[in-house]
């Protein structure tokens, strides 16, 4: 499966491989949801969600599942988690109408927070607030629990976005969006296919965009600064195009691990070509895929004229420049020997795009 990745990040279609990855995924994660639906029953505690569970539309349960909470939980938290199923599963009743809640509850995606109706009268529905969405779908994450509490890479703790902030945000990013789709529908369809969730916060401090991703978390990514007017379109671009791959990348990552332990993945030890600075050798390993396809992505923009050439250009020589420094050669060599067979094929890359396969 992974040396399709090359294929995929030089945006041809891949509809077909998405969808058995998609499908995949999501069958683990149903599995292992009855398995704790089981152990919540077994330890006495289940009864009643898993009736309610069970009540659920197969459409709701898959909102459950597709959440990025959800999927950190089931994979990497202990099995005796049982409050982020109770909440997410009444939620889904409540926004359905089913039934109504006796306090304020969030879905597990954080799309909406539903409350008791004003009035506190039974038999009247619920009030509901929706995160507002992008035309793709996807929700934007403005003051949720999880976007106040999800960490940013700032200097000083991230901050909400004012409410005319958070409107022109929402413009830039669909802009970004509809642009990306203009130069490359698969770039977009990965987008659409990985990003579960964007939130978007802001720095008082730093006047440049700041984009993010959350390895256990697969789909859950964060922007910061989207509407400062001094973030280029194609900066935002980039930024989405960026965040993507790395969903993908995590996503592929739950049947076939790139590395043998987790210890081996957070070595630290390796410099980026890219940015100079220390990386964790699975940092590295995402960080030459994420490149390659930023880099094939600027190609197709490049003959596309979709962005200015100047800044066309600047974004198709920083992705390309690392792979050609002379330090790769050693960075490769010590990387090697700590990857997965299944995660060999990222050498063969770079070796094939040092050779110019690529060009």
């Amino acid at each position: 499966m992974l040396e399709s990745i090359p294929n995929i990040l030089t945006w041809r279609n891949a509809s077909e491989f998405h969808g058995s990855l998609l499908e995949t995924h999501r069958t683990s994660l149903l599995e292992e949801y009855q398995e704790r639906m089981a152990l919540f029953l077994a330890a006495g505690i289940g009864t009643h969600v898993d009736r309610l569970s069970r009540e659920l539309p197969q459409s709701s349960i898959d909102r459950i599942l597709g959440a990025p909470e959800t999927a950190n939980i089931l994979l990497f938290e202990p099995r005796t988690k049982f409050r982020h199923f109770l909440n997410a599963i009444v939620a889904e009743h409540a926004l359905l109408g089913n039934s109504e809640v006796d306090e304020g509850v969030w879905t597990a995606l954080f799309d909406y927070y539903i409350q008791p109706n004003e009035e506190g009268k039974t038999g009247t529905p619920c009030d509901v607030m929706a995160a507002p969405r992008l035309r793709n779908g996807i929700p934007i994450d403005l003051s949720s629990p999880q976007a106040e509490h999800t960490y940013f890479p700032t200097a000083d703790p991230s901050l909400p976005l004012t409410g005319d902030e958070a409107s022109i945000a929402k413009v830039r990013l669909a802009q970004a969006l509809d642009a990306i789709a203009v130069v490359s529908p698969a770039a977009s369809e990965l987008i659409q296919k990985y990003v579960r969730v964007i939130l978007l916060r802001k720095d008082a401090e730093a006047q440049a965009l700041i984009t993010c991703s959350y390895d256990h978390f697969t789909g859950k990514v964060g922007f910061v600064n989207v509407h400062l007017s001094k973030i280029s379109l194609g900066r935002l671009m980039d930024g989405l195009v960026h965040e993507a791959i790395h969903s993908f990348l995590y996503m592929l990552e739950e049947g076939r691990p790139f590395f043998p332990t987790e210890e081996a993945a957070n070595l630290m030890g390796l410099n980026s070509p890219w940015s100079g600075r220390m990386l964790r050798l699975h940092t590295f390993l995402h960080a030459c895929y994420v490149w390659f396809g930023l880099w094939q992505f600027w190609k197709e923009a490049m003959i596309l004229e979709a962005v200015s050439l100047p800044e066309t250009c600047r974004m198709l020589d920083r992705a390309r420049s690392g792979f050609f420094r002379p330090e790769m050669v050693d960075r490769i060599r010590e990387l090697d020997p700590h990857l997965t067979r299944d995660a060999k094929p990222v050498i063969q890359l770079i070796n094939d795009v040092r050779s110019g396969e690529y060009d």
